[in-house]
């Protein structure tokens, strides 16, 4: 029972900076995105690789 509620702790702390990550990427403006070789369109990807590592 101890394994199922850490799992879904970890899981739900991983959603939760997937979350954060994406809503401070959508702070950055067009032009900063573009330097950093990105556009909104990448967002949720570099969110998600940054989170779960795939």
């Amino acid at each position: 029972m101890t394994k199922i509620v850490n799992t879904w702790k970890s899981r739900f702390e991983q959603r939760g900076r997937f979350r954060r990550t994406l809503s401070e990427l959508n702070l950055l403006s067009d032009r900063e995105a573009a330097d950093l070789g990105l556009s909104r369109a990448d967002f949720r990807a570099v969110a998600h690789r940054s989170v779960y590592g795939y």
